[in-house]
């Protein structure tokens, strides 16, 4: 275990944002929990954070940031039922995806290029065109710190809705997520129905994984911000899930308003009600709804975390008062 007390939080949030904490602390192995809990150096509230890729630091957090940095992934088993991946929670998430995309493995190719680490991907369920994680998720392993004791969660176990689990309603940070296993496929299985997707790939059954991940990486890159360039925690807002007399409401003032199932329910754009209620491109002090995506802000270099939060605070206002429809913020607002 490695402990920086009085650490700068700058290098460890992709925002950007200037913060520190009273301690960071980095785990390499999973052995060195039962350390960690027992240090003085380490005071409470604690945060586990993977690479700062879905969190805004409002300010200086008062406790210890905890880092899981494991590596390691392997298949672990094989069978009829697929090809179970086991992997560290350290492990960055777009590598894992283009190992696994190496190895001829189905499931999880629409989430390349999503910035994080493994551990932090069940946090939020993360999702982009058309799939999520828990589709493809099978089991959870981490340390209930509370009751000093190991734990399995299946998919079921784990909660998992819209960009949450029970591990993203977990203030206390109650479980640390040490290791992750994944249930993917040899036999073919893309996901090209999300709009745009299959647009110049090869034909469905000449298509290999490897393909699937370049081209979605490439979309990515063509439609978000480079964080490295323009600092930024990815897709700000969740896009809201509202009932269809809502929807019915909304499209009688709006003919051409964006929506998709959701079950029972529709899912909206919240890009496309940023941009239409006139807030991209908005800027206040250093932070910026950026230009490229609406859906990102972006920290112009000089922002602090109060300011990004503000701007949120505005898109949020703006939003409603031209839908009458409230976004709700995905990352971890710290």
């Amino acid at each position: 275990m490695k402990l920086v007390e009085n650490a700068d939080l700058c290098p460890f949030n992709t925002l950007r944002i200037p913060a520190r904490a009273r301690a960071v602390a980095r785990i390499d192995h999973w052995y060195e929990i039962d350390r960690l809990l027992e240090n003085r150096r380490c005071p409470q509230p604690w945060l586990i954070l993977g690479e700062g890729s879905n969190v805004l630091f409002r300010g200086d957090f008062p406790g210890t940031v905890v880092r899981i940095d494991n590596r390691g992934m392997r298949v672990s088993d094989e069978s009829r039922y697929g090809v179970f991946v086991r992997v560290a929670a350290g492990e960055n998430w777009d590598r894992l995806v283009r190992w696994t995309a190496s190895q001829g493995l189905w499931g999880i190719e629409n989430l390349a290029l999503i910035p994080g680490t493994v551990g932090a991907a069940p946090l939020q369920n993360i999702g982009a065109y058309g799939t999520e994680l828990k589709e493809s998720l099978h089991r959870v392993r981490a340390y209930d710190r509370m009751n000093r004791k190991w734990m399995e969660f299946t998919n079921a176990q784990c909660q998992f809705g819209y960009r949450t689990s029970r591990f993203k309603e977990d203030p206390d940070s109650r479980y640390i997520i040490t290791e992750v296993t994944l249930r993917l496929q040899r036999e073919a299985s893309p996901v090209l129905s999300y709009a745009g997707v299959a647009d110049g790939l090869p034909e469905e059954r000449a298509l290999k994984p490897t393909d699937l991940v370049q081209h979605i990486s490439q979309l990515r890159k063509s439609k978000l911000p480079d964080p490295e360039k323009h600092p930024n925690a990815g897709s700000f807002f969740k896009n809201p899930v509202v009932s269809g007399p809502d929807l019915e409401r909304l499209r009688d003032d709006h003919p051409k308003i964006p929506h998709y199932r959701a079950g029972e329910r529709h899912k909206l754009s919240a890009a496309w009600l940023i941009e239409h209620a006139g807030m991209k491109g908005r800027a206040m002090g250093g932070a910026q709804v950026s230009g490229q995506h609406s859906l990102v802000l972006v920290n112009n270099g000089v922002a602090s975390g109060q300011e990004i939060w503000e701007l949120a605070k505005a898109v949020q206002e703006r939003v409603y008062d031209a839908f009458g429809v409230i976004l709700e913020p995905e990352p971890v607002i710290v």
